[in-house]
């Protein structure tokens, strides 16, 4: 039975709990911590199917593989989660490679915090949760909600909504393999394959290697296709007999998937059922799926002529998403003295994606008060370059221009842990998160059918006649955060008391270097061109030109718990936590 009362950012909540569970953590030092635990946890650690309810001060439930193997093969960790109350997980297609939404308490998701392996998924930028790039289900070892309380050495600077964190499996000590196939509607396809190899020195030297390959098409018309692959490997070495260890993990997932349709909220008789602006909303579920215009041909060039565009390629449906994200994670722990230790966390992420349609390209200059410029200009890119092969520079041709990221990220967290005796234990922790977040909008070529010669323009990007890239956003953000906190965990009789302080120290260093044409953020863009910056400054003395911004945000957040157990079976919790959010 649970009853939670929350307060703003406070929460006092009373739990009892029967046969209760050990309360896993994020990182290796709140999983050591936690593992410590000097609280009345029962005769056994029991779940009911792979749910846990851990004998906690922190509102919190545990979902183990026995939940997470029962989903659909493939399945987002984020779906799975819906099981917990408070959370609710809204997905966009149903094998969970499509992305979704995600709520808790009312929170969205930019004021959740989302971590694997102690490390932040967050989107640097805008902390968005991309829920088609989550780890292969097959290898999650557990996840846990944290509903409005953060582990002390959370890599978040505030999380007002709660946190979601889950772990890699570790891998086996025996010889073993692990092949599964998947198959439904929509075409949908997936093969999960994973190798252990056990203990293969005698010394607890052990590793995993996994891959996964899942596709489907898209529900709603002729066009649009899912297709996402995976790749985990993680390997571990024990040291000595008393749980120390250091483990090595790496992660790739890869997706290209189109966009699904945006149809018109209108429902006009004499209407088809499609994306575009003539088009209507499917009245019945028969009409759910749509024909688009493809196959099709881009408008064919003439030298000497002005060429126009066509349609060809530019509906909604053929937009594509495609994202390349990677890590590298170390965890591990040493016992330095009796009752001291030390676990140190670092990690490593790499994201490469876009999102976005067409527009069209000129192959001439763009006239600013009688002055012709070359650049991203009112959203379309004026080039000065023969861009469809024609020999003249008097076209204008449908090109693509997506919303360009890339993400380096470098993260650490240390934990030092001093069991005082056996009813009193501290630790001390350091966590950094360092963001380097690019966000650029290059532009590329179609082929004759309308498909893009790559979905990544930054791959061959399109300069203009000064050499100057043509992008339709050009800034750089760095999100730096470094955090101390220390945590105290002692036990009376019956009573176990946990109090902890956190320190954020959060600095995010903006620097747009295109101009701001309006309030909504539209941009005005001329690259490294520096004569074309200046010019049209001077042309344009009222808007806002490239600048930099700094913004910091420090803050000392207290968190308090108690549990009192009745017996060996039930117990009883309040806490409290400030967990503010700037």
């Amino acid at each position: 039975m649970h009853r939670n009362l929350r307060l703003a950012s406070s929460t006092i909540a009373l739990v009892v709990v029967a046969n209760s569970a050990p309360a896993l953590a994020q990182s290796t030092g709140s999983v050591d911590f936690d593992n410590q635990a000097i609280v009345v946890t029962g005769a056994r650690v029991k779940g009911v199917d792979g749910v846990q309810l851990p004998d906690t001060s922190k509102a919190k439930q545990v979902l183990t593989q026995d939940v997470i193997a029962r989903q659909n093969p493939g399945q987002t960790i984020l779906d799975t989660i819906n099981l917990v109350p408070g959370v609710s997980f809204q997905n966009n297609d149903a094998y969970g490679s499509s992305g979704g939404t995600l709520t808790i308490r009312g929170f969205d998701s930019t004021r959740i915090s989302l971590t694997f392996d102690g490390i932040q998924l967050n989107d640097s930028g805008n902390y968005a949760i991309y829920s088609n790039q989550q780890l292969d289900p097959e290898i999650i070892d557990q996840v846990n909600v944290n509903l409005g309380t953060t582990d002390v050495d959370s890599p978040t600077a505030s999380a007002v909504g709660g946190t979601v964190n889950y772990r890699t499996i570790t891998p086996s000590d025996a010889l073993g393999a692990m092949l599964s196939a998947s198959i439904g509607e929509y075409n949908f396809r997936r093969v999960f394959g994973m190798i252990q190899s056990g203990d293969i020195t005698g010394m607890g030297t052990k590793a995993f290697i996994s891959a996964s390959k899942a596709t489907n098409d898209n529900p709603f018309n002729n066009y649009g296709k899912v297709d996402k692959q995976q790749y985990n490997a993680r390997i571990w070495q024990d040291i000595g007999s008393n749980g120390d260890f250091v483990a090595i993990a790496g992660h790739y997932n890869e997706n290209r998937n189109n966009f699904f349709g945006s149809l018109p909220l209108r429902n006009d008789p004499g209407r088809t059922v499609g994306s575009s602006s003539s088009n209507r909303f499917p009245a019945n579920a028969d009409e759910r799926t749509y024909t688009i215009n493809f196959p099709c041909l881009t408008a064919p060039a003439t030298t000497g002529v002005a060429d126009t565009t066509n349609s060809c390629g530019t509906e909604f449906d053929r937009r594509y998403n495609p994202s390349n994200t990677g890590n590298i994670r170390v965890a591990s722990r040493f016992t330095l003295t009796d009752g001291v230790v030390l676990t140190v966390d670092p990690s490593y992420q790499y994201v490469k994606a876009n999102g976005g349609g067409t527009t069209t390209g000129y192959e001439y200059a763009r006239v600013v008060s009688s002055t012709p410029l070359f650049g991203y200009i009112g959203g379309r890119p004026y080039t000065g370059v023969d861009l469809n092969g024609d020999g003249d520079l008097l076209d204008q041709v449908t090109v693509l221009q997506p919303s360009q990221t890339r993400t380096r990220r470098y993260g650490l967290i240390a934990n030092l842990r001093w069991d005082i005796n056996a009813d009193n234990t501290v630790r001390v922790s350091y966590t950094h998160d360092y963001a380097n977040h690019r966000q650029t909008g290059q532009i590329g070529l179609l082929n004759a059918a309308g498909e893009p010669l790559d979905v990544f323009p930054v791959n061959d990007r399109i300069v203009d006649v000064t050499g100057s890239v043509l992008q339709k956003r050009d800034r750089q953000s760095f999100a730096i955060l470094d955090q101390v906190a220390g945590e105290y965990r002692g036990q009376i009789g019956p009573l176990t008391v946990n109090a902890g302080l956190r320190a954020p120290f959060f600095k995010r260093d903006l620097n747009q270097y295109c101009f701001t044409t309006s309030a909504s953020g539209f941009v005005d863009c001329f690259g490294t061109n520096t004569a074309a910056n200046t010019t049209y400054a001077a042309l344009n003395p009222t808007l806002q030109g490239p600048q930099q911004r700094v913004v910091k945000y420090n803050r000392v957040l207290p968190s308090v718990g108690v549990v009192y157990g009745f017996d060996n079976r039930t117990s009883v919790f309040a806490s409290y936590s400030k967990n503010l959010s700037g």
